[in-house]
């Protein structure tokens, strides 16, 4: 690239850099000699667009984060309620734990400040 050649004027071929000679040719089919049928191409390109419609799909799925995080959640409330429901003495476990832990805090609390307030 040389001083007076615009930014970018690389990138575009010229006499020296030309293309090579299959650029834009059509592809060869199944045997190399003959070029696809108009069928055979029209087929390619519905297979192509299905697959970039594929990828696209996953890809808006995959970036959809608010519609992933829902979907986690939503597994884990399901989790959580089939949980409570096959083990309920399991839940009634842990609440009173739970209770018996903050209870106790409290009074630890209370007894270590010589009950004042």
């Amino acid at each position: 690239m040389t001083a007076d050649e615009p930014t970018g004027a690389s990138l575009v071929p010229s006499a020296d850099r030309s293309l090579p000679p299959s650029f834009g040719s059509p592809a060869p089919s199944g045997n190399g000699s003959t070029p696809p049928s108009r069928e055979e191409l029209r087929r390619e390109i519905a297979e192509t667009r299905t697959d970039l419609a594929d990828t696209l799909a996953a890809l808006v799925a995959k970036g959809d984060v608010k519609a992933r995080v829902g979907g986690e959640l939503t597994h884990l409330r399901d989790r959580a309620t089939r949980t409570v429901n096959r083990r309920p003495v399991l839940l009634m476990t842990v609440a009173g734990a739970l209770v018996a832990a903050v209870v106790g805090a409290i009074v630890w609390q209370q007894t270590r400040r010589g009950g004042r307030r």
